[in-house]
């Protein structure tokens, strides 16, 4: 990899790996074509799916003992949980797929009412460290249906990538009448 030209960075996500053939050589559509080359094989990857059948999630799971685990499974033992924490790279889409879709399977793992004061299984409610404290109200008026997503979204000062990593989590939990938690100390 050479540091001294774009094509040769690395970021945290990903490494190109430069041709040993000088630039000049390398004929333009061939270092097109190898640009283009993961696209064309996720493309593949696509099509190659089975109609109906979905794509793996970008992530595993693993019991602490280092057995793989199924969602469910997790979710479901969540509820017997205090409370359940999930760190991330704050860019990182496989994390935040992972927590939509742990959310969603927490959700839906929900015992009966009956059967959670039986248990003393506590509420659901969702804590997000990209809200800080002082935007709860926003928060809150956005859940509850009393103010537009333009206007919350103006108030709340969300993170560049809300829509994309954070907002499925907030309908998520808009959907299913959970509270969001802003969770962040305040900037200002």
């Amino acid at each position: 990899v050479d540091p001294r030209h774009a094509e040769g960075r690395r970021s945290a996500r990903s490494c190109i790996v430069r041709s040993r053939l000088p630039a000049p050589a390398r004929p333009g559509i061939i270092h097109r074509m190898i640009r283009c080359l993961p696209l064309a094989c996720a493309a593949l990857l696509l099509l190659a799916l089975p109609a109906g059948a979905h794509a793996p999630p970008p992530y595993r799971l693993y019991a602490g003992d280092g057995r793989p685990v199924t969602l469910d499974a997790v979710a479901t033992a969540a509820w017997g949980a205090e409370a359940l924490f999930l760190g991330e790279q704050h860019d990182d889409p496989a994390a935040h797929a992972l927590e939509a879709d742990l959310l969603a399977a927490v959700i839906a793992a929900r015992p009966e009412a009956g059967a959670a004061a039986g248990r003393g299984l506590r509420p659901l409610a969702l804590s997000l460290e990209m809200f800080e404290r002082d935007v709860q109200l926003p928060l809150d008026e956005y859940l509850a249906g009393q103010v537009r997503e333009k206007d919350f979204l103006a108030a709340a000062r969300p993170w560049k990538a809300y829509a994309t990593d954070y907002r499925p989590l907030v309908e998520l939990a808009r959907a299913s009448r959970l509270p969001v938690i802003a969770a962040n100390a305040p900037h200002r």
